[in-house]
């Protein structure tokens, strides 16, 4: 080989370390996963998962980030400004309607917390007393079942924004609000109203079950890198386990959480949300969902909703919108 030849192989070579050198960190593949609410309970086996080692174990160096009210995490997704992103199943059958090539990885909540708290001093006791009242709702990102939601009753509300937190309800500004069980619910009555002075409507009570969080990725990362995907989801369901056997344990991390990120938080309310979202986790009512794993039925019980409801057009193919389908493609 000329000398010419070496030099130039060899400049090809080190261009070439230089590229792939920034997908490596000093604990394994460097990834980043958005999780799209704000430090919480709700997140406990993402924590436990990198503070455990059990991402380090698979090779990998997950960084962790944290959407919210103003920090949509499909649209980081969307734009690359992250490597997985977690979403309600609702909202990525929106974002795969629009175009978005999404695939679910792991489908981690079973089971919906949805629900509309309403106010007892303002005569709401049944969700249809909500037609044309004053009701705070969450942006784009957690809106879809809430939608097919009043059309099943056929009414419409006033919707005005909801942010982080319900103090909007507690000061009497609006008559009902979104909730998850685990969370918000809890925290109207952690400020002082009772269980008789609200009224809880839960979604899944009129047929809209629909599965939540689940950890997403691009059809592009998923294709390329399918080992890395299933990786990211082991680890994750791992840190689920341990955090399901050892809460205590967890709750310290996710308060941990919290506090750097000058979060809020106070631990009687982050193990309500621990207690209550594990049974969603890792179901036991004899139904036929696996932990981490998004069933067919699932999938299409949710989107046909959807389209019926005109939220969206089309249904894809569930082996388009899952790993183990799109994995197999060849």
């Amino acid at each position: 080989m000329s000398p010419w030849i070496f030099f130039r192989n060899a400049l090809a070579l080190g261009a070439l370390m230089t590229l792939l050198a920034p997908l490596r960190g000093e604990g394994g593949v460097s990834v980043s996963v958005m999780l799209q609410w704000v430090p919480q309970a709700q997140f406990a086996g993402f924590y436990v998962a990198q503070d455990r080692g059990f991402y380090a174990r698979r090779g990998l160096d997950v960084r962790l980030v944290h959407g919210g009210p103003h920090r949509d995490s499909a649209r980081a997704l969307e734009t690359g400004e992250v490597d997985f992103s977690t979403l309600f199943l609702a909202t990525a059958l929106v974002q795969r309607d629009r175009g978005v090539p999404l695939v679910n990885v792991a489908q981690l909540v079973q089971r919906s917390s949805l629900v509309l708290v309403g106010r007892e001093d303002r005569e709401v006791r049944s969700p249809r007393d909500l037609a044309g009242r004053r009701v705070s709702l969450w942006g784009d990102a957690f809106e879809a079942p809430y939608r097919a939601f009043f059309d099943i009753l056929a009414i419409s509300v006033d919707a005005v924004s909801q942010h982080r937190s319900v103090n909007l309800f507690l000061r009497g500004g609006v008559d009902a609000c979104c909730a998850m069980y685990y969370n918000e619910y809890h925290a109207i009555w952690q400020a002082g109203l009772d269980e008789d002075q609200i009224e809880p409507f839960f979604l899944r009570d009129w047929g809209l079950d629909f599965p939540e969080d689940g950890l997403y990725t691009l059809a592009s990362t998923a294709t390329r890198s399918p080992d890395l995907a299933r990786n990211i989801a082991e680890g994750t369901l791992e840190g689920w386990r341990f955090a399901q056997a050892s809460p205590d344990v967890a709750l310290d991390l996710v308060m941990r959480r919290a506090e750097d990120a000058g979060i809020p938080a106070n631990r009687p309310h982050m193990a309500w949300m621990l207690t209550h979202i594990l049974p969603a986790i890792f179901p036991d009512d004899g139904g036929s969902d696996s932990p981490g794993k998004l069933s067919r039925e699932a999938y299409l019980r949710t989107a046909r909703i959807l389209e019926r409801h005109g939220i969206i057009r089309h249904i894809d193919p569930f082996e388009s919108f899952t790993l183990d389908g799109v994995s197999r493609v060849p």
